[in-house]
């Protein structure tokens, strides 16, 4: 009798998922709601059960909610307040070896889960693709199966960042990523690196690391950006609050982010006597960065000048994008730059940092500058928000030469692999 083999897609990241999605989640959000539509596949879908360790399989309906935005801040107040700052705290005392033995089992981090259906047989014939975060442990069921008995494994490699710049991560974070990567490297047949500049940066760790990871086993995959430019939009401002002009900044305020970058350049520009639009920042409160968030709110002189916005749905995020002059993004790390390609997808000129992956994103379309130069930074964004028919020029050939890639491509190279 034959077995038929199963294809199994590991949606943990977007299961229990509450609010917006973001970078991985709309990752595994489209290319699994591409991939369910091939019947050839025979796709089935499974979470991992971090407390068990093991696979359990799942359904899904792979339908985003239309204007899903991050929780507000009243419906969260007593999470990120007090209970929020006593959760802070206990973690900042915590020596790291006791954060990890405490993630798993009570997780600062993930959302409580507990099942008690009986795990996936997994079979050598079958195909496990593991398009979210591996480094949470989602391949421990793998490592416990014979290599003989083992079937094939992709896993999805979006950056290096806790191995590259660890300074941009918890330390937790940086050791459970060493650990799981090796890990990776002993049951992942073939890896979808989301960039050229990401598998150059997993081939290096993998020789200095002795990982043996093959250049052959490391496919690039380009991601979609398709999204809906044409949807229902809302402004986001109050209409005395609302300003002229402005320049847009997509991101999640985090130091990687370089949202400071941006901070310090503001005044540069001031104290140069240049005229620079506000600056929208449209982005969530992230990681590490309670003290520019204070400066953000306690310095006056910029009030006008850098607008934080935090609540962002997709109606308003498509009024900015429709609505700014241009955007521009300092980051100083990145394994791709999704929000590059959305400004591109609406038409809109950006401003961005040469670092790792972000010429991938957008080639000759867009300008660029280092992270680090704020002196440059300033000149190139004092040259187009007060030269509009150099501005509009840019906006014209980009608008006549970018092609939006789509998430049915990206499924199509993914499909390819495993056919």
């Amino acid at each position: 009798m034959m077995i038929s083999k199963i294809t199994w897609f590991d949606i943990t990241e977007i299961k229990d998922w509450n609010g917006h999605f973001t970078g991985i989640q709309r990752v595994v959000f489209n290319l699994g709601k591409e991939l369910t539509q091939d019947p050839t596949l025979n796709l089935r879908l499974c979470r991992y059960d971090r407390r068990r360790k093991v696979f359990i399989e799942t359904t899904y309906e792979f339908k985003e909610p239309e204007y899903a935005s991050v929780p507000s801040k009243k419906l969260t107040s007593k999470v990120g307040g007090y209970s929020g700052k006593l959760k802070g705290a206990l973690k900042s005392m915590l020596p790291v070896r006791i954060k990890r033995v405490l993630k798993k089992v009570i997780s600062f981090n993930s959302r409580p889960f507990i099942s008690f259906k009986r795990p996936i047989d997994l079979r050598r014939s079958d195909t496990v693709i593991v398009p979210g975060a591996f480094w949470i442990g989602s391949l421990n069921p793998l490592l416990k199966l014979r290599k003989r008995d083992r079937p094939t494994v992709f896993a999805v490699m979006y950056d290096m960042v806790p191995v590259i710049m660890p300074q941009f991560c918890a330390q937790v974070t940086v050791i459970d990523f060493e650990d799981e990567i090796k890990n990776a490297a002993k049951v992942v047949d073939e890896w979808l690196s989301i960039s050229e500049s990401t598998k150059r940066d997993l081939l290096e760790y993998s020789n200095l690391n002795k990982l043996r990871i093959k250049a052959d086993k490391i496919k690039v995959i380009r991601l979609g950006s398709d999204i809906n430019t044409k949807g229902k939009s809302k402004s986001p401002f109050k209409a005395t609050q609302k300003p002229k002009e402005f320049i847009l900044f997509v991101s999640t305020i985090e130091p990687r982010k370089n949202q400071q970058f941006v901070y310090q350049a503001i005044k540069y520009a001031e104290e140069k006597n240049i005229s620079i639009p506000p600056i929208v920042l449209a982005g969530k409160h992230g990681w590490h960065s309670d003290d520019f968030v204070n400066v953000l709110r306690r310095d006056r002189t910029i009030k006008d000048k850098i607008i934080w916005l935090q609540d962002v749905d997709d109606r308003a995020l498509r009024w900015l994008y429709k609505n700014c002059l241009f955007t521009i993004y300092p980051s100083i790390y990145e394994g791709w730059g999704l929000p590059v390609a959305e400004s591109l997808a609406y038409g809109k000129f950006s401003i961005v940092s040469s670092a790792s992956s972000l010429p991938e994103v957008a080639g000759d379309l867009v300008d660029y500058h280092s992270p680090y130069d704020i002196d440059e930074f300033v000149q190139k964004v004092d040259e187009y928000a007060n030269n509009r028919r150099i501005l509009m020029e840019k906006e014209k050939r980009l608008i006549e030469s970018f092609r939006q890639p789509r998430w049915s491509e990206a499924a199509d190279q993914v499909r390819n692999l495993l056919n």
